[in-house]
């Protein structure tokens, strides 16, 4: 997905508060795999719906941020913490799969 295809879904168009959280989310993604391989310049495209996913979860809790649960007229809405952590085990395996350690190649 894109920052377009994230605006589309949402309903918004060069909304700044879209863009801050797909920005932010990126950063944190990167800066989560740079810790364990400094060599990793950009978000892979096996990641990237971690950084879709937490944009519009976090953009549509927007004013309504720590709500554990709420329910009116038969409506009930209840937000868990979204973040990185919510998605270790994806990142741990795209790291272990892309891993140098322990490969041996020749020409």
């Amino acid at each position: 997905m894109s920052l377009n295809t994230i605006e589309i879904l949402l309903g918004v168009e060069n909304d700044a508060r879209v863009i801050t959280l797909y920005e932010r989310y990126s950063a944190l993604l990167l800066a989560r795999l740079q810790k364990s391989d400094p060599d990793i310049l950009d978000v892979p495209e096996e990641l990237e719906y971690i950084v879709d996913e937490l944009t519009i979860a976090r953009f549509n809790r927007l004013g309504s941020e720590g709500m554990t649960s709420e329910s009116m007229d038969g409506h009930s809405a209840s937000y868990d913490d979204v973040d990185l952590v919510s998605y270790e085990s994806a990142i741990i395996q795209y790291l272990d799969s892309n891993s140098k350690l322990g490969r041996v190649r020749f020409l």
